[in-house]
């Protein structure tokens, strides 16, 4: 209520005058919750311990920064890039974090061992913090190394200076002083100001959240190409790839669904799919494609050729056939057609053998979508499995030429390739040393890790600058053996203001520079780069796409490799770390390196591959569909699927018989039928194995509206891993998680004979409503034919799995397996337990009744661990749980008097969890001891002792020292005497039966929940409890004797 005074915060906010007072929940399904309220400790009185001579004094600890009491934040890394993206997050996230966070974090900073490069931020709040941290950003953008900077509350020194000595200060230095003094490695940290502050971990990472609000998306980090950006998002001038302003990017996250989050960041290689790749036919040309289908329209434009208008009034359509891209002339022959048809207000069709000009075209149907080309979205791609254990293609004598160097992706390679195969390295550029920083770092890092090398400065575009520079290259390293090609000269501009000439003059360095290094050298192998915005399409980089497709072109004619790369993190002023944005996919040079040997290690590869991870765009069709498959979010085939689905009592009618304490609740096994179907579309079949599976949270479904779940499916190499994640928690948590084996190992499970026990059976009617909350088509336990505290069998009624979903289940009916599970109940009767995940479930089709057999490997900690196996009537498998987990959530409180099956098994898990011996074993028919109640027989087996006796009906009489233990037990017992006197009595029942005299002293050890009562005879255990028992009408009270857990 607006009036109310206690409220859910939807932001941070000050703390308001006054007694500061929060409270803090915590509440988990079966009813384990807790509350803590929390306030402020009361001050605390005068330091009362010694000053120690010498000593540094200490500063007071403050409750958290302030105008008057500011914090010192002490950032420090190996150099300034590292300090970088920490600034570049407190920046942006400082605001949200409380005055005790900033606390921690000050702390956390002061005391840890500082690097050479520094930045020291003064700050009374977190807004200040933020804002100052934002002022030491702006200094890093155009600060010159070994500068030191004084900025309002912000310190950055100088890198370390060999021979520096810190000398600590003398008294308590301010604030100000102090991150002065650090900045300059006068002092090595900040233990004078936080030494005695009490602190905890601080992660600046971990993302907050106000439950109040609906979630905000969830960023894919580094997951969406820049080739998503729309015409409009590049000016003239502007570079496509380069990375939206801060400010510019939030908006556009904001106006947008936002990027959707999978199961994890992904890269992987791809090459052309050979079934999607046809010769090109010509529209109107009179020909088919197999099976008599029409032609493909010419890039969107399904319209004979000519210029001239088509009827019913449609705007003409310019044609252009390139029947060899490298042909000379042809370049001229396509920008002239396309600069018409843009002038002209035309459509546009283009007919060319192969891939050349798929990213130039893509590039100019996103500037112009008038012309009805296509859009570019990458299809007809498979990944490649790529085993990288081949040998690399050079050794120590050979000597590769590496052209653009001064791009940093080439030289990551080189550096990588040469340290793996102890090849030289020829490099090529035209930067020039000493006066190109970049360049000046490659060489220095060459020199520093001992890799032999040689630089040459020319323009590889001119044949005789190429071929002197190789000359002089080989003179003093050898013969060239190897060409990796990386040169580059991006200008990007709109398709429609650059000419022919500005076209050549992107494709000279990279199609021509190619073919004068190979003149001027005999490589036995060529690799050649070029982007994935080049490959797939770009706005404003049409002439960067035409020179790398014609490049591309090049390359498969001559028998090399060419690979196209997307953004790499740190090669360059603006890649360095942290400067993608969320539409960007980046990869790390490490990363990249480790691809490119991979790529060349590896056999038989196609003369052309992309590296990419996510591109944006729609996801490509899903035709397996499936239930939980409904809205594809995501699609790259055979990488990663990301699907919502809405759940509602309406259209999943199974939810209403799977409520806990009255909520809806999703079934796990329902949860894995979603991931088994969203695996079986990356895998290309259905998938009934899982494995590695965690229930770590319930999904909720309100009575009223529905839920979105959202399944997120990843593949690896010889795996598929699931994720299901809830709009309830924003598709932020993984609620539950699989890993699916894409080919399972061919091996037999085994399958137990099971015969029908002599056991009297627990029916459904004891097992559904008593333990288990599952009605419907869920209740599919017919019987157990035995039941025991690690064990059990029993008989399932069979369920047809149509009839679930529109759609044939993958892993069989839902209830037949949930009702697996349902039988272990039985084994603990007095605790509730839920699943919450298992090493493996293999699920084969069956039709008919089932069997099950169960067998516990351990518990411990509250938590169960089963083998459980179903079998048809013919002893096939049905279903086999290996390492399910169980987990308990809570008591189970038992209304109804025990049936004597039941009772056993909860007196024996009782007894074992007070401490009595693990070996114990409670039966109802007979054991090694046993007593009687009438024609109930309750026995142990081991070196154990039991008694049982109705409560008032206890024979003989008590001596002094009982009686004075009846005295001490009944507050705690909270029974009366008559009950405790029964209590006792079974207890010197369970001591007559070994053999001990009655006045063997009784000592009280605990009084435990459920009414248990422990005691200690010597070195024996007895546990005692009182019981209501089917058939008997009086309270029972039972004492079980044992030797100490050891």
């Amino acid at each position: 209520a607006p009036d109310a005074p206690l409220r859910v915060l939807a932001g941070p906010e000050p703390w308001p005058a006054g007694p500061r007072l929060a409270g803090v929940s915590a509440m988990g399904f079966g009813g384990v919750n807790a509350h803590l309220v929390l306030t402020v400790p009361a001050p605390a009185g005068g330091d009362a311990r010694p000053t120690v001579p010498g000593a540094v004094p200490r500063r007071r600890v403050i409750d958290g920064p302030s105008r008057e009491e500011p914090v010192v934040f002490a950032f420090s890394g190996e150099d300034l890039d590292a300090v970088r993206p920490v600034l570049e997050r407190v920046a942006d996230q400082a605001v949200r974090w409380s005055e005790a966070e900033l606390c921690d974090l000050a702390y956390a900073l002061g005391t840890a061992p500082a690097g050479p490069s520094r930045v020291a931020i003064v700050a009374g709040s977190a807004e200040q913090l933020a804002e100052r941290a934002g002022l030491a950003l702006d200094w890093l953008d155009g600060a010159r190394p070994g500068l030191p900077a004084t900025l309002p509350g912000v310190y950055i020194g100088p890198d370390a200076k060999d021979g520096m000595e810190p000398s600590p200060p003398s008294g308590i230095p301010s604030a100000e002083a102090a991150a002065a003094l650090w900045a300059a490695m006068a002092i090595p940290d900040l233990t004078a100001l936080y030494g005695d502050h009490p602190a905890r971990p601080f992660d600046i990472w971990r993302d907050r959240v106000f439950i109040s609000t609906a979630f905000p998306p969830v960023p894919y980090g580094g997951s969406e190409a820049a080739a998503g950006k729309d015409a409009e998002d590049v000016e003239d001038g502007q570079d496509p790839d380069e990375p939206e302003e801060p400010d510019e990017r939030v908006g556009r996250e904001q106006a947008g669904a936002g990027p959707v989050a999978g199961v994890a960041r992904w890269v992987r290689c791809f090459a052309d799919d050979p079934a999607a790749v046809e010769r090109p036919v010509l529209p109107g040309s009179g020909e088919t494609l197999p099976g008599g289908q029409a032609p493909p329209a010419m890039n969107g434009k399904d319209r004979p050729g000519g210029r001239s208008g088509t009827e019913n009034g449609e705007r003409p359509v310019r044609r252009v056939e390139i029947d060899d891209p490298l042909r000379p002339g042809a370049v001229e022959t396509l920008v002239t057609a396309v600069r018409e048809a843009i002038a002209g207000g035309e459509g546009l069709a283009v007919l060319c053998e192969g891939d050349a000009l798929s990213g130039f075209l893509a590039s100019l149907g996103r500037e112009h979508p008038d012309l009805g080309l296509d859009a570019g979205r990458p299809c007809g791609k498979v990944p490649l499995d790529l085993d990288g254990q081949g040998p690399l293609p050079v050794g120590p004598a050979d000597v590769v030429l590496v052209s653009g160097t001064g791009e940093g992706i080439a030289a990551a390679c080189a550096m990588a390739l040469a340290e793996a195969s102890g090849c030289a390295l020829a490099l090529l550029g035209r930067g020039r040393p000493g006066h190109d920083a970049i360049l000046t770092d490659v060489l220095e890092e060459l020199a520093r890790r001992g890799i032999r090398h040689g630089y040459a400065t020319a323009d590889v575009g001119d044949a005789g600058e190429a071929a002197h520079a190789v000359r002089e290259l080989e003179s003093t390293l050898g013969p060239v053996t190897m060409v990796i090609h990386s040169a580059d000269a991006d200008r990007p501009g709109r398709s429609a203001g650059l000419t022919a000439e500005d076209f050549g003059r992107h494709i000279v360095p990279r199609l021509t520079g190619l073919d004068n290094l190979l003149a001027a050298t005999a490589p036995r192998r060529v690799v050649t780069f070029g982007s994935v915005a080049g490959r797939y399409g770009l706005a404003g980089g049409s002439h960067r796409a035409l020179a790398e497709g014609l490049l591309r072109e090049r390359v498969r004619r001559i028998g090399g490799l060419h690979v196209d790369w997307p953004v790499w993190t740190g090669t360059g002023p603006d890649r360095r770390p942290g400067a993608a944005g969320a539409e960007v996919t980046a990869i790390t040079p490490q990363e990249g390196a480790e691809l490119f040997l991979t790529l060349l290690r590896a056999g038989d590869l196609p003369p052309s591959v992309a590296v990419h991870g996510r591109l944006g765009g729609p996801p490509a069709p899903c035709p397996a569909g499936g239930r939980f498959l409904d809205e594809v979010r995501v699609h790259v085939p055979g990488v990663e699927l990301v699907a919502d689905s809405r759940l509602s009592l309406g259209s999943d009618s199974y939810l209403d018989d799977h409520r806990i304490d009255g909520l809806a609740v999703l079934p796990a096994v329902v949860a894995l039928e979603a991931m088994a179907q969203a695996a079986g579309v990356l895998a290309g079949r259905p998938l009934d194995e899982a494995g590695q599976m965690t229930f770590d949270r319930p999904v909720a479904v309100p009575d009223e509206g529905g839920t979105t779940i959202r399944v997120c499916a990843l593949r690896h190499e010889q795996t598929v891993e699931v994720v299901v994640r809830s709009e309830e928690t924003g598709f932020r948590v993984d609620h539950f998680r699989a890993v699916f084996p894409v080919d399972p190992a061919d091996e037999t499970l085994a399958v137990p004979q099971l015969n029908r026990d002599g056991a009297e059976p627990l029916d459904a009617g004891e097992l559904y409503g008593a333990l288990c909350f599952h009605t419907g088509r869920f209740q599919r336990v017919r019987e157990l034919t035995l039941v025991e505290a690690r064990g059990c069998r029993g008989e399932l009624h069979g369920d047809d799995p149509d009839g679930w979903f529109a759609d044939r289940p993958v892993l069989g009916s839902p209830g037949l397996s949930d009702a697996t599970i349902h039988a272990l109940q039985a084994c603990v009767p007095h605790r509730r337990l839920l699943p919450v995940g298992g090493e493996r479930l293999v699920v084969r089709p069956s039709q008919g009744d089932v069997r099950l057999h169960a067998t516990e490997r351990h518990h411990d900690g509250g938590e169960y661990v089963w083998d459980v196996t179903a079998i048809d009537v013919r002893g096939r498998l049905v279903a086999a749980w290996t390492g399910l987990r169980l987990k308990d959530v809570g008591p189970l409180p038992r209304r109804d008097p025990w049936p004597p099956n039941l009772l056993a098994v909860y007196l024996q898990r009782a007894a074992v969890a007070l401490g009595l011996d693990p070996a114990l074993h409670v039966t109802m028919d007979g054991g090694t001891s046993h007593s009687r109640l009438g024609d109930l027989v309750l026995g142990v087996d081991g070196p154990a002792h039991c008694s049982w006796e109705r409560v008032g009906r206890a024979r003989g009489t008590l001596g002094p020292a009982s009686v004075s233990l009846i005295d001490e037990l009944r507050p705690c017992c909270d029974e009366p005497e008559e009950t405790v006197t029964t209590r006792i009595w079974t207890a010197l029942q369970c001591l007559s039966g070994a053999g001990r005299p009655p006045t063997t002293p009784l000592t009280v050890v605990d009084c435990h929940e459920g009414g248990w009562l422990l005691l200690r005879a010597d070195t024996d255990l007895i546990a005692s409890t009182v019981v209501r028992v089917r058939g008997v009408e009086e309270p029972v009270a039972v004492s079980i004797m044992t030797g100490e857990r050891r």
